[in-house]
């Protein structure tokens, strides 16, 4: 196993445990390429029956998904996109999450930093794009980025008033062991 993909493994575990210990029992994930470790990672602990899974191909459909479960469940519920202009269909259902006080947490798989603003496929500014509609957001560098940092995010779904919070993680390659 490389060191990369490693590194992409350990850290989606240790996303998923975060969103574990804030209380999601649910997951929706949009499928790809990008957001592999993430989606694999929740595989895993749905076999170990801590998490249910739910796919939707559609990123806008996802979004709602999460945010409807969120909203009858009242627990933070994760929603896993891949790169690109899959992460800018969830704007509907994080502008809504943010003004009903709906604890949603985007995991937005990303392609590494050395690749924005280089006109790579599947790379926009997806760092920030919810702008004032997240109670917080990380933009996490695998090896860079510390655990307690990205659950510090994750909790404040839940903290206070409740609501949406980014996660934006930059997966190298290659991304599965």
């Amino acid at each position: 196993m490389t060191a990369n993909a490693m590194t992409s493994t350990a850290l989606a575990r240790s996303i998923v445990q975060s969103c574990l210990d804030s209380g999601a029992e649910q997951v929706v994930i949009a499928p790809g390429s990008r957001n592999a470790p993430l989606s694999w990672a929740f595989a895993q602990a749905e076999k170990a029956g801590l998490i249910k899974i739910q796919v939707r191909i559609d990123e806008r459909d996802a979004g709602f998904l999460a945010l409807g479960i969120a909203k009858a469940s009242n627990k933070p519920v994760p929603v896993v996109v891949t790169s690109g202009s899959a992460v800018a269909n969830l704007l509907p259902a994080i502008v809504e999450a943010f003004h009903s006080a709906v604890p949603v947490i985007v995991l937005s798989a990303d392609r590494p930093a050395s690749a924005r603003g280089k006109s790579a496929p599947q790379t926009i500014n997806q760092f920030g794009l919810f702008g004032t509609f997240v109670k917080s957001s990380i933009d996490v560098t695998a090896g860079k980025s510390s655990s307690l940092e990205i659950s510090k995010v994750i909790d404040s779904t839940v903290s206070g008033r409740p609501g949406p919070v980014q996660v934006n993680v930059q997966f190298e390659m290659p991304l599965m062991p």
